[in-house]
């Protein structure tokens, strides 16, 4: 499976659709200001979101800002400034169309009990209060599909690996590729009954020591007035 081309509509300076065409090596050319960075952070958002969609907890987050690893999306800087104030609740929406082989086409059938002919359209809608996938597909059968979206971006997931490598490579760029790799992969482990009842354990562990702490800290009251009650908690 390979990306075949991707549009971009209503993000940061992008307000019209507009559709690349990727091949093997595809490059960019343009004069400077001309959105070619905003082309690219779009497919990266784009991607990082459909490759995590196999988290029960995106199809309910529901927040302005959304983070994956060091690139993220924020509604109120990437969704056009100019629109706005007319479209509250404006989506950014880029369309992914992946080709796929005669197995995976074959797989595809299997698995979604649909038929697919041609390439697979989705789209990756991002609004102030959420982010959806769906298959964007017209003619017969597109409603069929359209109810099987989250199967399908689950798909396409568990075939495509995706990495943006920045163009500025420091050590902290290098260390950051390396974490989002180990952090994608050690996501499957969320759901394993095993490592639910380890990190259950270990906050067991922890909680009469950060008890303590947080009644230690109970001090600064007498210097901060303002401070009403104070806790520490390990993020899990």
């Amino acid at each position: 499976m390979k990306l075949k081309s991707f549009t971009v509509q209503k993000y940061r300076s992008i307000t019209a659709a507009k559709k690349i065409t990727v091949g093997k090596t595809t490059i960019l050319i343009g004069p400077n200001n001309e959105g070619k960075s905003n082309i690219l952070r779009a497919l990266v958002t784009a991607m990082r979101i459909l490759t995590r969609e196999r988290d029960p907890r995106l199809a309910a987050r529901r927040m302005r800002t959304i983070f994956y690893g060091r690139s993220g999306y924020d509604w109120d800087t990437d969704f056009p400034v100019a629109l706005q104030q007319r479209h509250p609740t404006g989506e950014t929406v880029i369309g992914l169309e992946f080709e796929l082989t005669a197995a995976e086409l074959e797989e595809f059938r299997t698995s979604i009990r649909s038929q697919l002919t041609g390439t697979l359209p989705l789209q990756v809608a991002i609004g102030p209060q959420k982010v959806e996938v769906t298959v964007h597909k017209q003619g017969p059968g597109s409603a069929a599909l359209s109810k099987k979206s989250d199967q399908i971006a689950r798909f396409v997931t568990d075939r495509i690996d995706f990495q943006h490598i920045e163009a500025i490579r420091t050590a902290s760029a290098a260390e950051g590729v390396v974490a989002e790799m180990a952090a994608k992969e050690l996501d499957q482990l969320e759901q394993n009954p095993e490592h639910q009842l380890a990190i259950s354990k270990i906050e067991a562990l922890q909680q009469p020591i950060l008890d303590t702490l947080s009644a230690s800290i109970q001090t600064l009251k007498q210097f901060l007035p303002e401070i009403k009650s104070v806790r520490v908690q390990i993020p899990a």
